[in-house]
C-alpha cells in the first residue's frame, strides 16, 4: 500500500464495503461534480446578473465552499486507494495553471467577453470534476460540458436559438446512426443539409437561423464526413457518450472555425497515456496559442499595412510578410482549442508546426494545418490513390493524380465552407489560382524529388554547406509562401498586379505610365529573383547546395516529456503576462499603451474601413479567416446590407449615389423600418413648419439611421418624446427630424443638407463626428464611375492625388488618405455656413465605437473636434456615451462595433438631451435643466 492511502480493508465492514463498492464511486463523483458546479457559479454570477458589484467576500466564501468540497471528495478518494497524494498535489499544480491562464486569457480579452468571462471558468471547473470522477462518467461530463457551452454562450441570450441548435445536432448525429444502409442515411442528411441551406440563405425568413446555422455547419460539415467514413469502415470509439461528445465539443459554440478532429484518432487517443502528462502538454498549447493569438494582435494592429498604401519594394515584402503573419491567429485558436481538447484526456497531436520554418512546399503543407492535411489524406488522397491504381495507373502516376485531385478538393470545401460561414457562394479568381498554383508546386516537387539522385555524384562540391543551404531553402520558401499568400487574400487578380505595380517591384505593370528601360531592368529583376526563390523551394540547387541536404526532411515528433519542467515554463510564461496588469507602474507609458492595445478583440484600421465598405459592397473578399472581420459578418443577416439590393434603397446618377426610396420598407439586420414620403426613416412630417413648433434635425448615417432597431427605440424618437414631456407647453412642440441615411459619407450628408433638410426650417441641425468621416471611398468610387464632383474640394484633392480611372478602388483610397482632413473641413465649413444662413444652429459632436476612444482613434478624434470648432458648429461634449458599459449591452450584431442597439439609443437619447439642455443657450433653445428629484429618478430607470 502507497504511503499515504488508508486502504478499505482497514475501514470498519460496512464502511469497507461500501467503500468497495460502485455506490462510493458514484457518490464521490457527484460530491465532487457539485463541488465545480459551485465554483462555477461563484465565478461567474456577476456575468448573468445585474449587479454593479464585482467578484466580493460573497462570491469567495462560496468558492471556498466549492473547492472545499472537491478537496473532500479528492481526500476520500485517496483514503479508498484509488489516488495517491502525489498525484492530487501535481493535478492540483496542473490546475493552478489552468486558472493562471484563464486570468490571462480574462486580462488580454481573448476572443468573445462570453468565453474569457464565463467559458474559460466552465472549462477550468469542468476539467477538475472530470479528473476526479469515476471514468465511466467522463465522457457523459464531457458531452454535458459541450452543451452547457452552447447555454451559456447563445442560451440566455437567445433561448430559442440554443434550443434549436441543440436540437437539430441531435437530429443530425441520430439520423447518421440510423439502421440503415448508408446509401439511404447520406440522402436523408443531405436533404437535411438542404433545409438548413434554404434558411442560411434566406429563403425560408427566421431570425434564428443566421446564428444556429453557422454554428451547426461548424459542428458537422466535416466532421461528419469524417464520422460516416470511419464508422462505415469499422474505426472510432463505439461507445454513444463518446459520439455524442464528438460532435458536442466544448469550445466550438465559441470557436466556430475548428480544426477538423478525426473521429477515430478522437477515440484512439483518449487516454492513451499518462492523465497528467496530457494535462500538462493541453496547459502548454493553451498558453502557446494564447501567446500566438497576442503576436497577431501585436502584427495586427501595428504592423500590417492595406495594399493601396504600399509604394515601395521595401513596403511591399513588409505587406507580404506581415499579411502571412496574420495566419497566427488561426494557429492559436487552433492550438487553444486542441490544448483544451487535451484537458479532457483526448491526446490529440500539434494542429500546426513550425510552418513559418518549412524548406519546402511539401514541408509546407506538411506542417500547416495538419488535421486538414490528415483529413484530405483519408477522404480524398487515399481513396484516390487506390481507384488509380486499381485502373491500372503507375505508382508514380496515381500518387500525383491524387495530389492534384487533393487541392481541387481543397478548393471546392473552401467554397463550401464559406457558404456555411457566410451564406454566400465564393468564387474568385485568386482563391481558385492560388490552390491550382500550390497543387502543381506540390506535384512537381514530388515528381522532382521521386527522379533526383539520393546522394550527390562523386567529386561535387556544393559552395554551401548543408545548413547554410537549408537556411536558404528555408528563406526562399518563406518568401514564396508569403507571395503565394498576398496573391491569395487579394481582392482580385487585377488589384494584386496592381499592387506589383505601384510598389515599383514590377513597374512595367503600373497603369497609365510610360515604361523606361530601368522599368523594365527592375521587372525583369524581380521576376527573376521570384523564380529564383521558386525554383529553390521545388528543390532546384543551382549548385549552391547538395540534392540530400534538401531531400533530408525531419519528422514532426514530440519531445520527451519533462513534467516539471513544461509545468515550470508555462507557469513562468503565464505569469510574464500578467506582469504589466499586476505591476503597471514597472512598465513605461508606450509599454502599458501597447499592452492595453493588444488586450482588447477590436478591429484595426483596415477592418474598419473595410467593414464600412460592406455599407456598398458585399465583402466576399474576406475570405482567409485571418481576421476577425470575418466573424463580424459571419452572424449578419444574409439579406438587407447592400443598398443597391433593397427596394427600399434607391442608386442615384448623381454625387449623392445612394439614399432611401420614399413610401417605401427598408429590410436590415432583421427588421423592417417605414421611410415616409420625404425618404426620412421617421414620422411623416409636414414641409412647413407649424407655429410654436421647434425643429432638431439629425443628420448622419447609419448609427442614427438605426436598421435593426424598432423605430420608438431610435435616439431621436426618445429625445423628442423627452423634450415635449419636460419642456412641451401648449403653443410650444419639438420635433427631432431624423434625416439620416445608411451609409453616408461626409459629403453626402452636406448635399443632403442643401438638397432637403433646410427645407423642413430646421432651428438646430445636429452633425456627428466618429469612425465614418473619411469620404475616400466615395470621392475613389464616383470618380472611378465618372460622375462629376459637386465641390471644388473634390477635384482638387482628386488633382493632388494623382488619381487615374484606371487605378483600383483601393489603390484611389490609399491616395486620397492624406487629405481627407483637407475635404472634412471643407465640408464642416460649408455645412455650418449652410445651417446659420438658413437660421439654424450647426450643433456637432463625436459618437465613438461602441468600445470607445482609444490610442488608435484619440488622434483622428481630435482632429475632428478641431475641425469643426474651426467650421463654426457648437460642440456637445458625448465621448464618454457609452462609458463603463460592455460592448456585449450595446452592439446590434455579433462583432459589431459601431452600431448601437436599442439600448445604446436610450444611452445616446439621455446622453444628448442632457447636453442639450447644457448648451441650450449657445444653441438657442431656452430649455431649463431638470430637478434634482426627477433626474435621480432617470438615472435610477436607467440603470434598470
Amino acid at each position: 500500500m502507497t504511503a499515504g492511502q488508508l486502504s478499505s480493508r482497514q475501514l470498519p465492514a460496512p464502511l469497507g464495503a461500501w467503500a468497495r463498492g460502485a455506490g462510493a464511486d458514484l457518490f464521490l463523483s457527484a460530491l465532487i461534480v457539485l463541488g465545480a458546479v459551485v465554483c462555477f457559479f461563484a465565478t461567474t454570477v456577476d456575468y448573468y446578473t445585474e449587479s454593479d458589484e464585482k467578484f466580493g467576500v460573497k462570491q469567495l466564501l462560496v468558492l471556498a465552499g466549492g473547492l472545499a468540497t472537491i478537496a473532500v471528495g479528492a481526500s476520500l478518494q485517496v483514503a479508498r486507494g484509488a489516488r495517491t497524494w502525489a498525484e492530487v498535489g501535481r493535478f492540483a499544480l496542473i490546475a493552478i495553471q489552468i486558472a493562471i491562464i484563464g486570468r490571462v486569457i480574462r486580462l488580454y480579452e481573448i476572443e468573445a467577453r462570453v468565453f474569457f468571462e464565463v467559458v474559460t471558468n466552465l472549462i477550468l471547473f469542468g476539467f477538475i470534476a472530470h479528473h476526479f470522477i469515476t471514468p465511466s462518467l467522463r465522457p457523459p461530463l464531457f458531452f454535458f460540458l459541450g452543451v452547457s457551452v452552447i447555454v451559456m454562450a447563445i442560451g440566455l441570450a437567445d433561448p430559442t436559438a440554443a434550443a434549436l441548435l441543440i436540437a437539430f445536432a441531435l437530429g443530425l448525429v441520430a439520423i447518421a446512426n440510423l439502421p440503415l444502409s448508408l446509401r439511404w442515411r447520406v440522402p436523408m442528411l443531405f436533404t437535411a443539409a438542404a433545409g438548413l441551406a434554404a434558411l442560411h440563405v434566406g429563403f425560408v425568413e427566421s431570425n434564428w437561423a443566421r446564428l444556429v446555422v453557422p454554428l451547426l455547419a461548424s459542428m458537422f460539415m466535416f466532421r461528419m464526413i469524417v464520422y460516416l467514413y470511419d464508422v462505415h469502415n469499422g474505426r472510432g470509439p463505439k461507445d454513444w457518450w463518446a459520439r455524442l461528445g464528438y460532435f458536442f465539443l466544448p469550445p466550438n459554440p465559441i470557436f466556430p472555425f475548428f480544426p477538423v478532429v478525426d473521429f477515430a484518432t478522437f477515440g484512439r487517443s483518449y487516454y492513451n497515456a499518462e492523465a497528467l502528462t496530457i494535462y500538462q502538454r493541453g496547459a502548454g498549447w493553451i498558453l502557446r496559442g494564447v501567446i500566438h493569438l497576442l503576436i497577431y494582435r501585436l502584427v495586427y494592429h501595428y504592423l500590417v499595412i492595406t495594399p493601396g498604401s504600399v509604394s515601395t519594394p521595401s513596403e511591399f515584402l513588409a505587406f507580404i510578410v506581415t499579411n502571412f503573419a496574420l495566419y497566427l491567429r488561426i494557429s492559436g485558436l487552433f492550438h487553444l482549442i486542441v490544448g483544451v481538447l487535451l484537458l479532457f484526456g483526448y491526446n490529440l497531436h500539434e494542429t500546426h508546426s513550425r510552418f513559418y520554418f518549412a524548406n519546402s512546399f511539401i514541408d509546407f503543407w506538411r506542417r500547416i494545418n495538419i488535421y486538414w492535411k490528415d483529413f484530405m489524406q483519408k477522404i480524398v488522397f487515399n481513396p484516390t490513390f487506390s481507384r488509380l491504381k486499381k485502373m491500372g495507373a503507375p505508382h508514380m502516376a496515381s500518387v500525383l493524380g491524387a495530389i492534384a485531385v487533393v487541392f481541387v478538393a481543397t478548393w471546392a470545401l473552401h467554397a463550401y465552407q464559406w457558404f456555411w460561414m457566410r451564406g454566400s457562394f465564393l468564387f474568385t479568381w485568386p482563391d481558385l489560382l492560388f490552390w491550382v498554383l500550390l497543387g502543381c508546386f506540390l506535384i512537381v516537387q514530388t515528381y522532382l524529388e521521386e527522379k533526383r539522385p539520393k546522394l550527390a555524384p562523386a567529386g561535387a562540391r556544393p559552395l554551401l554547406g548543408p545548413q547554410a543551404f537549408l537556411v536558404l531553402r528555408t528563406a526562399c520558401t518563406f518568401l514564396t509562401i508569403c507571395l503565394l499568400w498576398s496573391f491569395w487574400t487579394s481582392h482580385s487578380l487585377a488589384s494584386w498586379l496592381e499592387l506589383l505595380g505601384e510598389s515599383g517591384v514590377m513597374p512595367v505593370l503600373r497603369a497609365d505610365s510610360a515604361r523606361t528601360l530601368a522599368d523594365w531592368a527592375v521587372t525583369a529583376a524581380s521576376a527573376a529573383l521570384a523564380l529564383f526563390m521558386l525554383l529553390v523551394t521545388l528543390g532546384v540547387t543551382f549548385g549552391l547546395g547538395s540534392p540530400a541536404s534538401q531531400a533530408k526532411r525531419q519528422a514532426i515528433t514530440r519531445p520527451p516529456a519533462r513534467p516539471m519542467r513544461e509545468a515550470a515554463l508555462v507557469a513562468a510564461g503565464a505569469l510574464a503576462l500578467l506582469a504589466p496588469h499586476l505591476f503597471p507602474e514597472r512598465f513605461s507609458i508606450e509599454a502599458q499603451l501597447v499592452v492595453e492595445r493588444i488586450a482588447s478583440n477590436r478591429l484595426n484600421t483596415q477592418d474598419q474601413v473595410a467593414l464600412t465598405r460592406g455599407y456598398y459592397e458585399d465583402l466576399t473578399n474576406t475570405n482567409r479567416f485571418n481576421s476577425p472581420l470575418w466573424e463580424t459578418l459571419m452572424f449578419r443577416p444574409v439579406r438587407g446590407q447592400v443598398p443597391p439590393d433593397q427596394p427600399g434603397f434607391r442608386m442615384r446618377p448623381d454625387y449623392m449615389r445612394v439614399d432611401f426610396r420614399p413610401n417605401t420598407v427598408v429590410e436590415g439586420y432583421g427588421r423592417s423600418a417605414q421611410i415616409n414620403r420625404w425618404g426620412m426613416r421617421d414620422e411623416d412630417y409636414a414641409l412647413e413648419k407649424p407655429p410654436g413648433v421647434v425643429r432638431i434635425a439629425i443628420v448622419e448615417a447609419s448609427r442614427a439611421a438605426g436598421l435593426g432597431v424598432e423605430q420608438d427605440d431610435l435616439f431621436e424618437a426618445r429625445l423628442e418624446e423627452r423634450l415635449n414631456a419636460e419642456h412641451g407647453a401648449p403653443g410650444r412642440r419639438y420635433e427631432v427630424l431624423n434625416f439620416s441615411v445608411h451609409g453616408h459619407f461626409p459629403l453626402q450628408r452636406l448635399m443632403l443638407l442643401e438638397e432637403r433638410v433646410l427645407q423642413f426650417q430646421p432651428d438646430v441641425v445636429v452633425y456627428f463626428g466618429g469612425f465614418r468621416e473619411d469620404s475616400s471611398i466615395h470621392i475613389a468610387r464616383q470618380y472611378r464611375a465618372g460622375v462629376p464632383a459637386p465641390y471644388p474640394i473634390v477635384d482638387s484633392v482628386i488633382e493632388r492625388a494623382g488619381l487615374r480611372r484606371s487605378m483600383s478602388q483601393t489603390r484611389m483610397e490609399a491616395l486620397l488618405a492624406p487629405y481627407k482632413y483637407d475635404v472634412l473641413a471643407d465640408v464642416y465649413a460649408r455645412f455650418a455656413e449652410a445651417s446659420r444662413q438658413a437660421g439654424a444652429t450647426p450643433v456637432w459632436f463625436y459618437l465613438p465605437a461602441l468600445d470607445g476612444i482609444d490610442a488608435t482613434n484619440a488622434a483622428d478624434r481630435a482632429e475632428q473636434v478641431r475641425l469643426a470648432r474651426a467650421g463654426g458648429f457648437v460642440l456637445l461634449e458625448m465621448e464618454r456615451v457609452y462609458e463603463g458599459r460592455d460592448v456585449s449591452e450595446l452592439r446590434l450584431n455579433v462583432g459589431d462595433y459601431g452600431h448601437p442597439n436599442a439600448f445604446g439609443h436610450s444611452l445616446i437619447a439621455e446622453a444628448l438631451y442632457n447636453q442639450l439642455v447644457a448648451a441650450s443657450q449657445a444653441i438657442g433653445l431656452d430649455l431649463e435643466a431638470p430637478s434634482d428629484d426627477a433626474q435621480v429618478q432617470r438615472n435610477g430607470a436607467q440603470r434598470r
